[in-house]
């Protein structure tokens, strides 16, 4: 079965299987229950599909050498944006249940540059791919079951700078994804960031600083890679000695420990994180890419 969705004069084209798409119009996004293994991107290539906007297909379990998505890497050198969600979230050759149900799961370098990542909603991705503004009744969030790989329990001593220490750690410890699960302890001095908004992109105000002592109630926050290597994103709130409590998040330089700061990392064991622009807000925000 075949339909096809106009938005903003725009198609998707919803199917089955990519075989029951004979011909599409440039700019088209197809969404088929297909497998994403060689055959489908030979068939897009043998009937000429190469002006479309974007495919997405099933990952039909990736499979050995990952054979389920093969056309991802395929057609990129045809500039082909292409996803892939996973079987656990939709069923094998039913294009409508990909298209309303499917979670990504692969995505190949073109849809990445598009915006498309792991994690979210099939039907936000064709929109994306689409390159239309439309409000859809989806619940925007990305996610992934994951389990742990270890916990690291450290302690940093008087003197340490927080954020850069714990850039050293991870370093020292080839950590390039973790959950930054608590932090309680003391610092001399603090100095903090806070969100702000124009334009409907969102930024940061200039470093705020606080005089100790001051007591660190609770620290949270991710280890993850950048463009520019490693970023460590780290919130935390803390009070002074009448009690205030204040809290934000953590500037790279000046949070320096006064006593202690004792910390729980957990690792996990196979997501891998990657800070990257969100075009909904245009600013780096975490994204789960694995």
């Amino acid at each position: 079965m075949v339909r096809i969705e106009k938005i903003q004069d725009k198609r998707i084209i919803i199917a089955d299987s990519l075989s029951e798409v004979v011909k599409a119009e440039k700019g088209d996004v197809i969404v088929c229950g297909s497998h994403g293994g060689k055959s489908v991107g030979e068939y897009i290539i043998n009937k000429n599909l190469l002006e479309i906007g974007g495919l997405i297909v099933n990952d039909a379990g990736i499979g050995k050498d990952e054979a389920g998505i093969y056309a991802l890497k395929h057609l990129e050198k045809y500039n082909i944006p292409v996803v892939a969600v996973s079987n656990n979230s939709a069923k094998i050759g039913d294009g409508e249940d990909v298209f309303k149900n499917g979670i990504v799961s692969k995505v190949n370098s073109i849809a990445m540059e598009r915006g498309v990542r792991v994690g979210m909603k099939a039907m936000e991705a064709a929109y994306i791919l689409l390159n239309v503004k439309q409000e859809i009744n989806i619940n925007r969030f990305i996610y992934r079951f994951d389990d742990l790989d270890k916990i690291i329990i450290v302690r940093l001593r008087p003197g340490s700078d927080v954020i850069t220490s714990l850039e050293s750690l991870c370093k020292e410890n080839g950590i390039e994804k973790a959950m930054i699960l608590n932090m309680i302890g003391s610092l001399r001095k603090a100095s903090i960031l806070l969100p702000s908004v124009k334009d409907g992109n969102v930024s940061y105000t200039e470093p705020i600083e606080f005089q100790g002592p001051l007591e660190f109630l609770s620290g949270q926050g991710f280890v993850m890679k950048d463009a520019d290597g490693l970023f460590i994103h780290v919130h935390g709130s803390f009070s002074d000695s009448s009690g205030r409590v204040y809290g934000g998040h953590l500037n790279k330089y000046g949070n320096i420990v006064l006593a202690t700061l004792d910390i729980t990392i957990a690792i996990p064991k196979n997501a891998k994180l990657m800070r990257m622009i969100d075009p909904d807000v245009n600013i780096g925000t975490m994204w789960i890419v694995e």
